[in-house]
């Protein structure tokens, strides 16, 4: 949202500070992995994607995973032997990760390991370039696009950034593979949820791969009724998306009965 009200893509870009990269002491981090490991054993095709070729890459992940590890004083990982680098990295960590490096000129999506997407899935976005999987949001690539493109060319190793997301859904569920129309409708926003994703950038030490990181939490709408400054502010985002967005977010039918809550 700019100045003047009117809504804008912003990339809300903060510096990671040091270790302060992954969230390795999260208040839900054992339910979270806990639900990832049965995830994984039920739905292994569909959660993580490798595409070959990427493996020396995918040990530098797990390398920077051990190292953060060690830097916010917590016991070394216990990795499951005999698994892709990445799914073992993803196994010790509540955040899930998309790898991407170069294919062919471009940075493309070539590893991941997903359990808690907000209606997505990752066969989907794999073996696509940046701009390719964000071109589902309205106005972003017009809005900036370049300006993705040129910040990942740009980053350097040991100096990471991260930014939020949010959504507002009729359910707790963490993993939401898809779209809107398999979620229950709901009565009253009393019993919508606020999700919102914790996401970072890293490049690796060696070569052009980049690490996204996301890390996802779930609270009911109602806390916001705690505090008048925190509602207001989100009524005021939700009243500045256009028609677009709205819809992409699936805020369409409901929006306008979500900011008189909020402003009640």
């Amino acid at each position: 949202m700019t100045a003047n009200g009117a809504f804008r893509h912003q990339m809300g870009l903060h510096r990671l500070e040091p270790a302060r990269w992954l969230e390795l002491t999260h208040p839900h981090l054992a339910e979270q992995l806990t639900q990832k490991h049965e995830l994984m054993a039920a739905r292994p095709d569909d959660l993580l994607v490798v595409l070959p070729g990427f493996e020396s890459a995918a040990t530098q992940v797990q390398a920077l995973i051990t190292e953060e590890f060690a830097l916010q004083g917590q016991p070394a990982p216990d990795y499951q032997a005999g698994l892709h680098p990445l799914d073992a990295a993803a196994r010790v960590v509540r955040e899930d990760l998309c790898l991407h490096d170069m294919v062919d000129g471009q940075l493309v999506l070539v590893a991941g390991s997903v359990c808690f997407p907000t209606r997505w899935t990752l066969a989907e976005k794999v073996g696509r370039p940046i701009s390719a999987i964000h071109a589902p949001v309205p106005g972003l690539a017009e809005d900036v696009g370049d300006r993705i493109d040129s910040f990942v060319a740009r980053l350097r190793p040991g100096v990471g950034s991260w930014r939020s997301n949010w959504s507002i859904l009729p359910t707790d569920e963490l993993c939401l593979p898809g779209h809107h129309r398999d979620l229950p409708v709901v009565d009253s926003p009393d019993q919508l949820w606020f999700r919102t994703e914790r996401q970072t950038l890293r490049r690796l030490p060696v070569g052009a791969g980049v690490l996204f990181t996301i890390g996802i939490d779930v609270q009911p709408l109602s806390i916001f009724r705690m505090d008048r400054w925190a509602s207001a502010d989100l009524a005021d985002r939700i009243e500045s998306l256009p028609e677009p967005f709205l819809a992409y977010k699936g805020l369409t039918a409901s929006h306008q009965d979500i900011v008189e809550y909020l402003r009640s």
